[in-house]
């Protein structure tokens, strides 16, 4: 298998989304199982939230 040199990346989407407490857990919980990850909180357009989880993916976001 081979090995990364990047971390995952992945995201809570929502608009707001600030308060989202989901970015602070992945990374406990990423630590506590030494997982190479990260979360983001992405606000996303109301008009545009497809686009901006697509463009999530296509630059290589995970998740699902």
């Amino acid at each position: 298998m081979p090995t990364k040199d990047y971390p995952e990346r992945y995201a809570v989407f929502g608009n707001p989304v600030s308060h989202s407490l989901s970015p602070t857990i992945h990374a406990l919980f990423a630590a506590q199982t030494r997982q190479d990850m990260t979360y983001e909180a992405i606000c996303a357009p109301l008009d545009g939230f497809a686009d901006a989880v697509n463009t999530f993916i296509t630059v290589g976001g995970g998740g699902g």
